[in-house]
């Protein structure tokens, strides 16, 4: 998880969910598919890097670290992005997504959650029991978006649970500075 990540729930269920032969599951970005096509990917499934569940073990006997060296080394200079274009690229064909509530992005309205959602397919479709379900009660929320932390907005979706969950850390004062929040 990238650390403007907050979890709301028990994420246990994480480690029994069935990876189906996949390297990494994660939220599909908002990022056009063709972003990979410099990569001769075309039509890809693109993950967003900041929520992703991974299987070590395959990693491990897929020598995927390796990969992404090599993949980095090829192209230094030249990626966008460097850990989400290598994870998609060196991990294409084995990345699938995760359930709607683990992946959330703190979409301020509803509707543009919904347009997120549909602009997936056909990599995946949601239903909307599922998406009212992770927009009014995401066990993870990535701030993607607007992020508390930048800005004193406070009209921001999941703006005040941030700022309680940051209230908790030992680096309160160091965010609120940095934010000049005091």
């Amino acid at each position: 998880m990238d650390g403007d990540t907050a979890v709301f729930q028990d994420l246990s269920d994480l480690i029994t969910l069935n990876m189906k032969g996949n390297y990494i599951l994660g939220f599909q970005d908002s990022s056009k598919p063709n972003i990979l096509e410099k990569f001769n990917i075309k039509n890809a499934t693109v993950l967003c890097a900041g929520v992703l569940l991974m299987d070590l073990a395959a990693f491990r006997k897929n020598n995927i670290t390796g990969k992404f060296n090599e993949f980095l080394n090829k192209y230094k200079g030249k990626i966008y992005q460097h850990d989400q274009t290598t994870i998609n690229v060196v991990c294409q064909g084995k990345i699938s997504t995760l359930p709607l509530k683990y992946g959330m992005w703190n979409y301020k309205f509803f509707r543009d959650f919904v347009v997120h959602c549909h602009y997936q397919f056909p990599f995946v479709t949601y239903n909307t029991k599922e998406m009212i379900l992770a927009y009014e009660q995401p066990a993870l929320l990535h701030y993607v978006r607007a992020k508390p932390f930048l800005k004193r907005v406070n009209n921001k979706y999941y703006y005040y649970e941030w700022w309680e969950y940051a209230k908790k850390t030992d680096y309160y004062k160091e965010v609120c500075k940095s934010a000049k929040y005091m």
